[in-house]
C-alpha cells in the first residue's frame, strides 16, 4: 500500500471506542498494519487536534493519549517551510480551513494516501480513502 497520512478524524476515532467511526477505522487500520507494507504518518496539526479533548480531561490524560498516538499509530511529520508553502497554496484554491489544508499538504508532500472521516476532504486531494458514514 505505501504511505498513509491519517486525518485527525481518523485518529480521534481510533482512540475513542464511542466514536461513530471507531469500528470502521479500527478495522481498516488493523488490516493495513497487519500487512506490514504500510507506513502511517501524522501531521503535527493532527496531534494537536487529537489532544484537545484529552487536555479537557487532564494534563495526565493528554500525556497518556499522546503516548498511545506515538507508540501505536504513526510517525509524526513536522510542519516545515515546505509544508507552510504548500498549505498556503492549497488553502488559496479551496474552501477548507488551515488545519485541513495542513493535513492535505502533509499527504501531498509524502505522496501518501489520506485517510479521513471528513467528507469535505474527498475532493481536495487526489488520493483519499473515506472512512466516514457511507449514507
Amino acid at each position: 500500500m505505501g504511505s498513509i497520512v491519517l486525518d485527525s478524524s481518523v485518529v480521534i476515532a481510533l482512540l475513542d471506542p464511542q466514536d461513530s467511526h471507531h469500528k470502521r477505522c479500527m478495522k481498516e487500520f488493523e488490516h493495513f498494519k497487519s500487512l506490514d507494507k504500510s507506513s502511517f504518518f501524522l501531521s503535527s496539526i493532527t496531534i494537536a487536534e487529537s489532544l484537545v479533548g484529552a487536555f479537557k480531561k487532564s494534563y495526565e490524560y493528554a500525556l497518556e493519549v499522546f503516548s498511545r498516538i506515538s507508540e501505536d499509530i504513526g510517525v509524526l511529520v513536522s510542519f516545515n517551510i515546505e509544508s507552510a508553502w504548500l498549505t498556503a497554496k492549497i488553502r488559496s484554491s479551496s474552501q477548507i480551513g488551515f488545519a485541513d489544508a495542513m493535513i492535505v499538504a502533509t499527504a501531498e508532500q509524502l505522496g501518501a494516501q489520506l485517510w479521513t472521516c471528513d467528507q469535505k476532504l474527498l475532493s481536495k486531494y487526489k488520493s483519499v480513502k473515506y472512512l466516514g458514514d457511507l449514507n
